[in-house]
Order: structure tokens, then sequence, then C-alpha cells
């Protein structure tokens, strides 16, 4: 499930789903979209912070259903647009500090949840990969462009073409981690994190904040091309082939 609660202006924004390792499957993706996008808007919010439960942040998307669904091209596009594409514009463009609060694995769409934040602050046991050329898909969530804006183009088809994983330590000295935090309540950091940036003035943190991504002007455009990608490798023999041979090698424990 997806919780909302407030701690006075703050939005927390949890993933609360430690038997799948915070993995999302569509109707959470679906909500997740709604929930964000809520909170991103309300006026009464003055920031978010993303996060997991028990150790987990979010795993990506929940293999159980992958390769499962029957997809056309123009199904699985309008499913990317309403969900991961949704949550992370939401994040991405709020006029307000958004912080993601990593305790474990963000992996695949769960990193780019991470990346769309203006703040990213992880514990010692966090660790991130990008693994969708395993099973036949591309990266959604924006996952390329947020990797670009931190680490350039060359270091970022390294990552999406090796399907790379990644210490907090390797993250960290890339400049994908922006802040470890070794103590017991990593939320309630990324809160403290969250007014921080507000506290000389909430405006001229909104005001900077767009300009610096109005300074690049191709988020839009680099959603469109990922639309007209995405959803091919979600439709493919290969991801299906490839999804069911993990499935299996996973097990019962998946089921």
């Amino acid at each position: 499930m997806i919780r909302v609660e407030r701690r006075d202006e703050v939005s927390i924004i949890t993933v609360d789903r430690p038997e799948r390792k915070g993995a999302l499957n569509r109707a959470l993706r679906l909500e997740m979209g709604e929930l964000v996008e809520r909170e991103a808007l309300d006026p009464e919010v003055g920031g978010i912070v993303i996060a997991g439960t028990e150790g987990n942040f979010c795993a990506g998307g929940d293999v159980t259903e992958m390769g499962t669904g029957a997809h056309t091209l123009s199904s699985a596009r309008a499913l990317v647009q309403r969900s991961s594409q949704r949550i992370v514009r939401a994040l991405y463009k709020a006029d307000k500090p958004v912080v993601a609060a990593v305790d474990g694995a963000a992996a695949g769409f769960g990193w780019s949840i991470a990346l769309s934040a203006d703040h990213l602050v992880a514990s010692p046991r966090a660790r991130f990969s990008i693994a969708f050329s395993r099973i036949g898909l591309i990266p959604d969530g924006a996952a390329i462009f947020l990797l670009r804006e931190r680490i350039g183009p060359h270091a970022t088809m390294q990552l999406v073409s090796r399907a790379t994983s990644l210490t907090l330590e390797d993250a960290r000295s890339m400049g994908l981690v922006d802040e470890v935090h070794d103590g017991p309540d990593i939320v309630s950091h990324a809160v403290s994190v969250v007014r921080s940036f507000n506290a000389p003035s909430a405006l001229a943190f909104s005001i900077t904040k767009q300009l610096v991504r109005l300074s690049t002007s191709t988020l839009e455009d680099f959603l469109y091309a990922e639309l007209l990608s995405v959803p091919q490798g979600m439709v493919s023999e290969e991801h299906k082939t490839a999804a069911n041979a993990l499935r299996a090698r996973l097990g019962k424990g998946l089921a």
C-alpha cells in the first residue's frame, strides 16, 4: 500500500510493501501517481518526503506481473503515462522541496523515484541498481534523463547498458547520493532536510527550483521519446520470456 501522513507542513509518502521489498504493481503505480500529484499540488504542503519501510525503499516493478499483461503498444503507452511518468513528473516539477529517504534497495523505477527528488539521503544499507535490460525492458520513469542530469551521458550509458548495480559508496562517489544518514530514523531526518530547504524562503526555493529545471528545457521532449520506446519493451516477447525465466528462478516465494 501507499501511505500518506503529514508532519505539520511536510507530506510523507511511504511505499509500505515490505513483503515485496517495496515493489510496485500496476495498481500501486496508478495509486501513487494520484497521491503524489495531489500532494505536490496541495498549497498546504510545504515539502514531500518519499520513503519505504522495514529496510526497503522500492524494488521497482513487481516481477509477478511482468510480461503477463495483454498489452498492446497503445495500452502500454497509456499505462506508462498514467503511472511512472505521472509520478516522476509530479515529483520533479513540484514547486516545493522533495527528499528521498532511501533505506535499502532502490532498483529500477524505484531508483527513478529517488533521483526525481531534490535531495537523496541514504542509509548505510542503501544500494542501487538499474537492470531493465536484463529482462528486455527500456528504463522508464525518466531514469536516463535523471541519471544524465547528475552524471552526464557517457556514465549514464555505461550504467544503463550494463544493467549496473552500485554500492552506497559507489553511488555517493558518482554524485548519485547527496547525503548518508547513519541514524535510527531516516524519515525524520528527511523531514528536517525539507524544512532546511524552506527555512530561508519557501518562495525563493520554489522559483529557484523551477529555473534550474527550465535550464534544460527537455523533460517533456524526453518523456515523449521515452513513451515511444518503453512500451515496445513492455509488449516484446523478449521481455515476456525473460520475466517468466526470472519468476521460475525466484520460485514460489513470489506466488
